[in-house]
């Protein structure tokens, strides 16, 4: 799909695979960071809770574009930060919209689920422990399939933003989308 190849799940994770020691590396670094983030911004200390506000953004539009950064290229650790930062200034307003955007369709998809569980809940009504356990399976599995897709639209959006930004030229099957109009 962004190589010329047939996009498939198969081999999204073989690239993933491929590359498993820097995405790795970058799982642990930024789950410590956002362990510390998460510790300073639990302070009662509101300076310390407004500097850890501004970390948080800050390292949110530094990795913004990290993991594609990582499977497209095989860039040192401070290639990565850089080009990730580099390519979100690069397209700021297309990675915003893009991303806003399929923000509004997975909380569209979350509120189907919650409507899905209370249709359940009410049409199982008198079912006692069976109602309970209905509406939750329901409920959840259609907020949890919901968050997934956006999850998945998420990388998908991110991954054609990358290639869009590093090649001037929109991927394969995204022809008819208009980057900078996003």
């Amino acid at each position: 799909m962004f190589n010329g190849n047939e996009p498939s799940i198969r081999s999204a994770l073989a690239n993933a695979w491929q590359r498993k020691l820097p995405l790795l590396a970058w799982s642990l670094v930024a789950a410590i960071l956002g362990v510390i983030i998460r510790l300073v911004e639990s302070e009662s200390n509101i300076v310390a809770q407004i500097v850890a506000g501004i970390f948080a953004v800050a390292w949110s539009v530094m990795t913004f574009f990290i993991v594609p950064v990582i499977v497209f290229r095989d860039p040192s650790v401070t290639e990565m930060f850089k080009q990730s930062a580099q390519t979100f200034k690069d397209t700021w307003g297309e990675s915003i919209g893009a991303l806003g955007t399929i923000d509004v369709v997975t909380l569209l998809l979350v509120l189907v689920g919650i409507v899905l569980g209370g249709l359940t809940f009410v049409v199982t009504t008198g079912l006692g422990t069976a109602q309970l356990l209905a509406t939750l399976l329901i409920g959840v599995t259609a907020v949890s399939v919901g968050l997934l897709v956006g999850k998945a639209l998420s990388g998908i959006a991110r991954t054609a933003l990358y290639v869009y930004a590093t090649r001037t030229t929109a991927p394969e099957y995204f022809d008819d989308i208009d980057f900078s109009k996003i």
